[in-house]
Formats: structure tokens, sequence, C-alpha cells
């Protein structure tokens, strides 16, 4: 490290006393604070209005014969998921990521080790018990899952003990847990599916170790390809069996579908039966016609959804039903505009930084994502904004790209272009180009945010328009760099895990990478002008032990991102969950206020009110509305 040492600022060492708010030791899980959120007023009594106790909510699913009982098989993935099946522990994704225990029942985290203690009172849907055999099952199929990496091998000491072997360098504990939440690790009954379970063993079993840490997969191993031909042909003979029902262990069971309508009944045997207090959810297929959609939110068909409005809709729907209210919460990911760095002129930085300065977010928000929120000062940081507000530094100094446009034209200016007596800009060489945007066809958000920043862009003389895609070409189409000089899409996104070094990791590699055009090798000066390399420092970053070392990691990552624009982030995404008063009772967060905002919710400032916001959401890896006892049938 080099010249940061004088930065014990007051501020900073207040950043790092705040507690952790995961696991430490052999302390098990942290100790839910549901109920403490908010105060709990009101306790279940015999449902006046909702007598039969039933839930109805929107889903989508394949019709039979299609749908079947395979979680991993494409007719087995569909929206009664998350009251199916649980994990060994969630990290709601959103908030303060709170962790609560759902299979395990405590965690000890050594050195080299993490025990996880199962609990003793679960069962399969079909009556067979929950045993560590079955969390077994699913790391010998999902062998490809990002926790394996980091591990020497795992253990079943017995049916209620399952151990994950820490492979040196050590993770973390913090990434530890934060790994092994992301994995929906109670899927694979092994009694089930045994036969291709224990074919994945044997060859993993005759695989060697990996001769350099980088080429590590499973349990440090590095496979041949024949391995890996046999590994994936034995899953997709396992993804290729249907099931004909789900079969989980979660707060409710499978009952019955067809082509509209999808039931689970409550799972009498589950180990919290006693807070699952509606008896039974009905999922109706989602109307692909967003006026029938909104029809029916309006008409309380749904009690409860999950949805990211426009004004205009939200603000109709509210009106025109008195029972319903909508509470709102920021997802950990953003709407923006990727630039292509394989076209000229966007492959020269300050171009990308007059671009920058042209685009009004605050326009380009109250058309596409009116709840989101814009950071004007940002051009786009590799993660959602929102983390900047506890990970940046003080002194981490980030250009404030505020729209301006007399620093655009002087930047354009100083780069040789000129604009025309028609208030078209013009290139070095005399030409005026010609920009085009993609965006994929069928994704509202986008196209709407992609129609007005290529407005603003023609407006300040820079003719620019936008070609909706189809989405089955989109991706390709994007990636081969050809066609487009920028792509306007989902970007900034964290929605693996609760932790920012995902998010950076999403922007500098993979799909975001492709769409970008980054070089393989990105080595680049960092706040200290020290050049250093981004993939090193990712990697880095999950074995570095100091919390502060890796606050340090963050921020050059984060500047580098930034200050490169490889990007312009819009905004960042609001989300929201409706729920149908009629038919639902209990402590809700902000009752109290209902009236006040005529039941349209604002952002909560207070961080615990925020966290029951977001376990309203069972896309943020939660069922916790329907576990933790704080609603039930009006």
């Amino acid at each position: 490290m080099s010249n940061r040492k004088l930065i014990k600022t007051i501020s900073l060492l207040l950043m790092f006393v705040i507690p952790l708010t995961l696991l430490s030791g052999c302390g098990g899980e942290k100790e839910p604070e549901v109920s403490s959120n908010v105060p709990t007023v009101k306790e279940p009594g015999d449902p006046k209005v909702n007598k039969e106790k039933v839930l109805q909510i929107p889903g989508t699913w394949d019709k039979p014969p299609a749908f079947n009982g395979n979680y991993y098989n494409a007719g087995g993935w569909n929206s009664l998921n998350d009251l199916l099946y649980e994990r060994l522990f969630v990290i709601i994704r959103v908030g303060t990521g709170t962790q609560y225990n759902q299979l395990a029942e405590s965690i000890e985290n050594l050195e080299d080790k993490t025990i996880i203690h199962l609990r003793k009172d679960v069962k399969w849907h079909d009556g067979e018990p929950f045993t560590s055999k079955d969390i077994w099952a699913f790391y010998m199929l999902r062998n490809n899952v990002d926790v394996l990496k980091y591990t020497t091998s795992i253990e079943t000491p017995d049916e209620n003990t399952f151990v994950f072997n820490w492979a040196e360098p050590y993770l973390f504990e913090d990434m530890r847990m934060k790994l092994i939440a992301k994995d929906v690790n109670g899927t694979i009954p092994y009694h089930i599916y045994k036969e291709y379970v224990d074919k994945a063993a044997e060859i993993i079993a005759a695989a060697k170790p990996a001769a350099d840490i980088k080429d590590r997969k499973a349990f440090g191993l590095e496979f041949t390809k024949e391995e890996k031909e046999a590994l994936n042909a034995n899953y997709t003979d396992f993804t290729n069996f249907m099931l004909p029902t789900p079969i989980g262990t979660g707060p409710y069971k499978f009952e019955s579908v067809d082509d509209n309508l999808m039931t689970v009944v409550k799972n009498e045997d589950y180990y919290g039966a006693d807070k699952v207090y509606f008896e039974k959810v009905n999922f109706v297929r989602a109307p692909a016609d967003i006026a029938q959609s909104n029809a029916m939110l309006r008409n309380g068909d749904f009690d409860i959804s999950w949805d990211s409005p426009t004004q205009d809709m939200l603000e109709s729907a509210l009106a025109a039903n008195p029972d319903l209210v909508y509470y709102k919460e920021f997802d950990l990911a953003s709407y923006g505009v990727l630039f292509n760095l394989r076209k000229e002129p966007f492959d020269n930085v300050e171009f990308r930084k007059a671009i920058a300065y042209i685009i009004d977010k605050t326009k380009v928000r109250e058309v596409a994502n009116y709840y989101g929120k814009e950071f004007k000062e940002i051009s786009a940081a590799g993660l959602p904004p929102t983390f900047l507000e506890e990970i940046l530094l003080p002194e981490t100094k980030l250009t404030d790209f505020t729209r301006n446009e007399e620093k655009a034209e002087k930047i354009l200016e100083d780069l040789g272009w000129k604009r025309g007596s028609d208030g078209m800009w013009v290139d070095p060489s005399g030409k005026k180009p010609e920009f085009l945007i993609a965006s994929d066809a069928s994704f509202g958000i986008t196209l709407n945010s992609a129609q007005v920043v290529a407005e603003q862009l023609t407006n300040f003389g820079l003719d620019t328009k936008v070609k909706a895609v189809e989405s089955s070409v989109f991706w390709t189409e994007v990636r081969s760099g050809e066609d487009y000089h920028m792509t306007c899409y989902l970007m900034d996104m964290n929605w693996n895990m609760n932790e920012p070094w995902d998010g950076l990791r999403s922007s500098y590699r993979g799909t975001m990478k492709e769409v970008t055009g980054f070089p393989e090798v990105i080595e680049l000066p960092n706040r200290d002008g020290e050049t250093i390399n981004v993939d090193n420092e990712l990697d880095r970053y999950i074995y570095t032990q100091d919390e502060k070392e890796r606050l340090e990691i963050l921020n050059d990552l984060i500047y580098i991102y930034h200050e490169n624009v490889y990007a312009v982030n819009l905004f960042q995404t609001s989300y929201g969950t409706f729920i149908n008063l009629k038919n639902i009772d209990g402590n809700f967060p902000m009752e109290n206020e209902f009236d006040k905002y005529d039941r349209n919710m604002p952002f909560a400032e207070d961080p615990k009110v925020n966290d029951r916001i977001c376990e309203l959401n069972v896309g943020f890896q939660s069922n916790r509305f329907f576990v933790d006892g704080n609603y039930w049938p009006r």
C-alpha cells in the first residue's frame, strides 16, 4: 500500500467499530430481530373476512405436462419454489443483510472449517427425513457453485452435521457465509436422485488437485476434458428426470396445478408450522397483458404481489382500491448505458466523460422508473450506488459527473470535435457520426430509458437512435460488439448476495465485460496512481482477513470503474410489494402512517423498518412473510 497511511480520521475509525452483522466464532446464527424491528402490537385471532385462510398471488409456471417437480428441470422452475424449498440459512440480499437459519440449527466457524448443525425436526414433503446426505447430494450435483472452489472437501460426520473444509488461503468469515447462503441447497433429496448423485461423486473422486490456485474448481480440483464431459452428461440426465410433483422441506406442500391455477397447502410437519397462518396459497397465472394485470390488482384479485409500477399505474391502483398498500425498497440493481469500448469514439475515455456530462438522469428516471433514485454525481461505480454510502472512504475522490453541458462541449472541443451551423457535432475528420443504442425489445424500462437518452444526446448535437432488439438475439448481438455504440440494460447488479464485491465482480467480469468489450487484462492506476491488476484485486479481496484492507481494495476498484466511465448509471431500481389489507392482517411496517401517505409508502429511513419491508419480498431470498408470525388472515 502506498501513501494512504495518514488517513486514520475519526470518521474512518467510527466506520470500523460498527459490529459485524453476520456470524463470528462459534456463536451460531445472529438472533433474528424481526420482532424488534416494529414492536408487535397485535396477535392473530379467528379471521372474520378471510375465513378460509387463503392467499391469492400472481405467478408463472410451465403448463402441464411440462410442469414437473425437478427444481433444476426447465419445467420445475416457477413461482411457488420459495414456499416449497429452503436453504441452510438465508441472508436477505437487500437492507442490512440480516441472516436467518432455515435448515441449519446452529453454525460453528473455525479457522479451517465451518460446521453446520442441522435441524433434527425436518422432513421432505414425501415424509422422508431430511439429513446431511441431502446437502451433500446438492453439492455433488451442483459442483460448479462458487463456494466449492474454496474448499478442500465436504463431510457428513453424522445425519445432522455438515462440514465445509476450507482451502488455504482461507476466505474471510463473512464471505464464507454469503457464498453458502446464496445457494438453494435444500433442493436435491438424496433418496430421489441417488443414481445421479452417486455418479457425480464417483467422477469427482477420481479428479486430481489443481496445480495453480486460479485453476481450482470444486474441492480444489482440476477436471480433465473427459471428466468435465462426464459430469455434464450426468447433470443433463439429472435435469431431464421429470419428478411428478415438487418435493421440498418448506412451509408449504404442492397440491395441484393446471394451466391457470397452481396451489400449495400448509405443511403441517414444517418445523415452524405454528407461525404459518395461511392454510393455502393459490398462484394465479399472471396475465401477459399489462392492462389486464393492472385491472386484477385494482380489483383486489391478488393479496400480495411484487412489481415496479409506473407512477400512473401505482397511483390509479391505490385510488381504485382503498385496501391496497404499496411498500417501496431499493433493489440491488440499476439501469444504465454501457459503452462499447470496441467502437470509436467510445474507446476514448474523454469522449465517454463527455457523454456522462450530457445525460439528464432525473428526466430518464421520471419516465422509466419514477420511484427509483438517480445518483447525479457518479458515472457508474460497478455496484449499486446505495453501497457507496457505507463503503466510500472520505479520501476516495471521485470526479463529479453531475450534468454539465459546458464541460461536455469543452471536452469535445479539446478532442478536436466541432459543432456545425445546424447544431450537430462533427468529429476531427469532419464526419457527422450517428450512434446506435441497443435495447431489449421486450424490456419496457430499458426501452424507455434508451429513448430518453437518445433524445438528449441528439438534442445536444450527437445524432443517436435506439434499436429495439428481439430478446432471442439481443445478447448475441450486443456481445459481438459489431453494431451498437451503447447498450441500455440492467447494470451494477448485486443479485446474488449482499456483498459489494459481488457487484464489482459482475461488472468487471462475465456478461457486463462482454457487452462493454473490456480487455482480458485490466491494469490501470488506482487512487494513488499505482497501476494495479483488477482481476488480482478481486481475487485478493476474498482472502483478505482485515476489514480495513478489504475496504481499501473496494475503493480502488470503484475508483477505476468510475473514473474510466465504462458506463453511466441512470438510476437504481425501485421495487415494491403490494399488500391487500382486505384479506391480510398483521404487524405491518409503518402501519400508523398508512393514512399519512395514502398507502403509497415512502422508502423507510430506519434500517430495521426497511429490513422488514424488504422481507415482504420473496424475490430477495426470503420466505419471511409466510413464516415469521407477523401476518395472518384478516
